[in-house]
């Protein structure tokens, strides 16, 4: 912390609070989601837990902001451990690009870039900002990533761990529904084969009358 010379840098400040309000599009979004899912009576269990995280998220950010007193910022007589503009910022923009990448761009081919980008957000760009603004200490940033990891992580843990087992019964039960679907053709090929067989057979009763 004694390695950098702490000066209030306003213009720095606002732009570390613009990144942070725009990571809440994601939360928007998820919004939306959720309730285009409960239209269609089908809610995915990653939303509602994004969802509860994100309360979750906001209630520390309260907390950490205007209850708790762990260290004081380099300026000011505010709570400073840890960074909450990092630690929501990097929950909410990990999270989101998942959710986008989960729900709407499947397919896409810029993934890996993406995420490359949004980890270097939230864990470089956003944590230089809050040191640069003179807002946090350098120890305080890196509290704000761990503690925003940790949510990102748990998030993704809950909320996918369910849904693999729901992929999981759903493909037994298209292997069960093939198998069934196999075992009635063979069965109309049978009765077609039988039926078949009975015309042969009508045929030739009637040839051998005739004669």
């Amino acid at each position: 912390n004694n390695l950098v010379d702490y000066k209030d840098n306003h213009s720095v400040d606002v732009i570390s609070d613009l990144m942070l309000y725009a990571s809440f599009i994601f939360v928007l979004i998820a919004g939306v989601i959720g309730i285009m899912d409960l239209l269609k009576k089908k809610l995915s269990r990653f939303i509602v837990v994004f969802g509860i995280f994100t309360v979750v998220a906001l209630a520390f950010w309260i907390l950490l902001d205007k209850v708790m007193n762990v260290t004081l910022r380099p300026l000011a007589d505010e709570n400073s451990y840890p960074s909450t503009h990092v630690f929501v910022f990097t929950f909410f923009t990990l999270t989101g690009v998942t959710l986008l990448f989960d729900r709407i761009f499947k397919d896409s081919s810029f993934k890996g870039l993406v995420y490359l980008v949004a980890v270097i957000l939230a864990i470089v760009v956003m944590p230089m900002l809050r040191v640069i603004a003179g807002q946090h200490y350098i120890s305080d940033t890196f509290g704000g990533v761990l503690l925003g990891l940790s949510l990102y992580f748990l998030t993704i843990g809950f909320g996918f761990k369910h849904r693999e087992l729901i992929n999981d019964e759903s493909k037994e039960r298209e292997i069960n529904n093939t198998e069934v679907e196999e075992i009635v053709n063979k069965e109309e090929t049978v009765d077609a084969n039988d039926s078949n067989i009975e015309e042969v057979n009508e045929i030739e009763t009637e040839e051998l009358i005739k004669k």
